[in-house]
């Protein structure tokens, strides 16, 4: 019973999935792109135009320019529906490196508002949480190009 109980309260989405979420973006500062596609969704898009595979190909093309790099976190707002899970959070990206490192810390500067992730679980099974979008509205990035380089 104690073991179960621990389940439910683990796998409680209010604590999963920021966990997850956390999981995430420390995959991302270590240049661990393919493990950070493990939280992706096979159907993630975004309004940038990348899927899955681009946003992990791409993501690794740029930050792999950095000598170490740091993402910043504001306060984080999680709001949470049926199967749905939406945080809202200022990022600010650090990190030394070589030209196009300093555009991409550039660039991740003129988003000043939140951005926005969305998770949806795909099954029934409490760890099925996905990542299936990125949304930032200032954030002009070229599709087809690494990042806007």
């Amino acid at each position: 019973v104690a073991a179960g109980a621990w389940r439910v309260y683990a796998w409680a989405p209010v604590r999963y999935v920021p966990a997850k979420f956390d999981t995430f973006i420390e995959r991302i500062e270590k240049n661990r792109w393919s493990m950070a596609g493990w939280i992706v969704s096979d159907d993630y898009s975004d309004r940038w135009g990348y899927d899955k595979a681009s946003l992990i190909d791409s993501g690794r093309s740029a930050f792999r320019n950095f000598q170490w790099i740091e993402i910043r976190r504001g306060d984080e707002k999680w709001t949470f529906g049926k199967g749905t899970a939406t945080v809202s959070v200022k990022l600010e990206l650090h990190g030394e490196g070589n030209e196009i490192a300093a555009m991409a810390r550039d660039t991740a500067a003129t988003a000043t508002e939140p951005f926005v992730f969305t998770f949806r679980k795909s099954s029934a099974m409490p760890w099925s949480w996905h990542l299936v979008s990125i949304d930032q509205p200032q954030l002009k990035i070229e599709r087809g190009r690494s990042f806007g380089f």
